[in-house]
């Protein structure tokens, strides 16, 4: 009923995962929808008798018999008991589970305009205990044949004759293969390899027949799906953007929390699609388990939305979901509340007049941090209890150290070369960084070795707190790759750190700072967010006095400084330059502000075009929506 009321309010330019609509053809406004559960097939079955209960499950053996269920070490189908009695965890190695997601997923296709798909990097191995369905076993016989010669296999006491049957389920409970012992066992790193690559495979397979029902009707189809849960820094969560057009984290949020910090998460999810792909934040989904405390207060919601934007994100709107003051279900919805329905029109307002800062821009900042899948992506492998040795500790405890000294960093990928393209990387780490740090990489491919040794002969400093003692399948290197590197200590980090970014600052530690160009490259962005929000009290408290001087590119022909703060009409104000770089005076920063060192009226003209954009979408959406029906 107040659909017509928030369209006019919000002005959305898509609605994400949501029955919110129709909106296409009336609005020109996108929407998107997915199909069934991605690796889950289940029911609420709220009914006690033991006879409905057994015809539920006879139902869904004939639709999918032993080609589609989970099936575990104990060689069991796995019970779901989050999303309704009686659930069943699916692999889609199972061609029958395969194809009956595949034709939910396309009548979602036929109606939408775009695909987001619920719990696409909530793999076998992340989420449950591991599958050893009979095609989880048929598909590996395929690929150990393929990836071992006899030569191989007689090191492993094992002849192409015994691939005939081999069983990996058999053979890591006989063995005892878990924990340290299945990353040391050669067999089950193939094995958990052979995991990445089918679930990938299997997304990108629903992707492709996806986009081609699209093309059939003469449109594209951008797709994508919630592939970063809970905040979640999974090697397969990151390896799968490569399928997807958007990077998408779903928040969980706890309670009685602070006001925790998720620059990180945003950095990752852009590193996964290559700093090329919009990163997107829905949710909050609530811990019912724990004790409810009032944190979603307008404070706590003004931080993440210029948290998002601040690191190169989209925090969506979240329409529909109880505001969990009290955890009673008398209380209010978000659009109920005034005062955060209000922060909601105010910011959607504000973003859309400061298009031209926070679209097609990109980052500044001059230092890496490299997240490792070689080194991760066999030890982060729940269902055989492996460990990582703290290797993403020091990751994340690097990253808050630069965070909390002001020194802004992207994080780039390291690949595996049978899950992902390295070139792009490689063409960030010659043009963009002066520092790149790698806190707990020991397994490298011999082409990361080399770029790194290249761009430390051009200047760049690299400080590793390892040798590169392995390959990127965790087999030892006959002598550790020799790197001209430094000691990632903290007294390193900070003070390349801030020799590289150019960047001096008196700012207290709540306040997050980071660096972009927009405007085609004519405009140098500083993005300030201040942390200090009281929650339960719904009220900032201003960071004061912040001077700051940073270095901008020497191409960039300065003429303004503009000051666009959330809350305040735009603003310029004098700027001093000297040969260190540029410099302001801040007297008060309350939530979320953008300096712009920028040349004439290049923000004005990027303004505009991008409204122009905009136009033209929903002319073209509701154009496609009556041609073919579109929600």
């Amino acid at each position: 009923n107040r659909k017509d009321a928030i369209v006019k309010d919000l002005q959305p330019d898509f609605v994400d995962w949501n029955v919110f609509g129709p909106l296409a053809k009336e609005y020109g406004i996108r929407s998107s929808s997915g199909g069934c559960e991605y690796q889950e097939y289940y029911r609420n079955e709220g009914d006690t008798d033991p006879a409905v209960r057994e015809q539920t499950w006879n139902n869904r053996y004939r639709l999918f018999g032993d080609s589609g269920f989970v099936t575990n070490l104990q060689n069991t189908f796995i019970a779901d008991s989050s999303c309704g009695q009686g659930g069943y965890f699916t692999c889609h190695n199972g061609l029958n589970w395969h194809r009956h997601f595949l034709e939910t997923l396309g009548r979602a296709t036929t109606k939408y305009l775009a695909i987001t798909q619920d719990n696409i990097a909530c793999s076998t191995f992340n989420r449950i205990h591991g599958c050893y369905c009979k095609g989880c076993e048929k598909q590996f016989r395929i690929q150990l044949k393929r990836r071992f010669s006899n030569a191989d296999l007689a090191q492993l006491g094992l002849t192409l004759a015994d691939l005939s049957d081999f069983s990996a389920r058999r053979y890591i409970v006989n063995y005892g293969l878990i924990g340290d012992d299945a990353v040391a066992d050669p067999i089950v790193r193939e094995f958990m390899k052979f995991q990445y690559l089918s679930g990938l495979d299997a997304w990108a397979d629903a992707v492709k027949r996806c986009k081609n029902l699209a093309r059939k009707q003469q449109r594209a189809l951008p797709c994508g799906g919630n592939q970063i849960n809970a905040w979640g820094t999974w090697p397969y969560a990151v390896a799968i953007s490569q399928f997807c057009d958007f990077v998408e984290i779903e928040e969980l949020v706890g309670v009685k929390e602070k006001m925790n910090r998720r620059t990180l998460q945003y950095k990752v999810g852009l590193a996964s699609g290559h700093h090329a792909k919009p990163v997107w934040v829905r949710g909050p989904v609530t811990d019912e388990t724990r004790e409810k405390s009032p944190m979603l207060s307008t404070s706590w919601w003004t931080v993440h939305f210029a948290e998002a934007l601040a690191n190169g994100g989209i925090r969506e709107f979240s329409l529909g979901v109880n505001k969990p003051w009290t955890g009673e279900e008398a209380t209010k919805d978000y659009l109920d509340d005034p005062q955060l329905y209000q922060l909601y029109i105010d910011f959607a307002a504000w973003m859309r007049a400061h298009s031209a800062q926070l679209t097609h821009r990109k980052s500044a900042a001059s230092v890496a941090l490299v997240y490792s899948l070689p080194s991760l992506m066999f030890r982060r492998y729940d269902a055989l209890h492996t460990e990582d040795g703290d290797r993403l500790g020091r990751f994340e405890r690097t990253a808050k150290l630069l965070e909390e000294n002001h020194i802004p960093y992207d994080v780039i990928v390291f690949g595996h070369p049978e899950l992902w393209d390295d070139e792009p990387t490689f063409e960030r780490l010659k043009e963009q960084y002066q520092l790149v740090i790698l806190p707990g990489v020991d397994a490298m491919t011999d082409d990361q070795v080399q770029a790194l040794l290249d761009v430390a002969a051009k200047g760049t400093i690299v400080l590793a707190d390892e040798a590169v003692s392995s390959d990127e399948n965790l087999n030892a290197r006959p002598s550790p790759a020799s790197l001209v590197t430094l000691d990632r200590s903290e007294d390193n980090i900070l003070r390349y750190g801030a020799e590289a970014s150019g960047l001096e600052i008196n700012a207290p530690p709540e306040v997050s700072v980071n660096t972009w160009t927009s405007c085609d490259g004519k405009s140098f962005d500083v993005h300030l967010v201040n942390y200090n929000a009281e929650i339960e009290a719904e009220r900032m408290t201003p960071a004061t006095d912040i001077l700051f001087r940073v270095r901008v590119p020497e191409r960039l022909r300065i003429q303004r400084c503009i000051v666009s703060a959330f809350g305040e009409p735009d603003r310029e104000i004098t700027f001093h330059r000297d040969d260190k770089g540029v410099s302001i005076h801040l007297p008060e920063l309350h939530s979320y502000t953008i300096v712009s060192f920028t040349d004439g009226d290049s923000i004005e003209t990027t303004q505009r075009e991008a409204e122009k954009r905009r136009e033209l979408d929903r002319v073209q959406v509701r154009q496609l929506a009556q041609q073919f029906d579109l929600y």
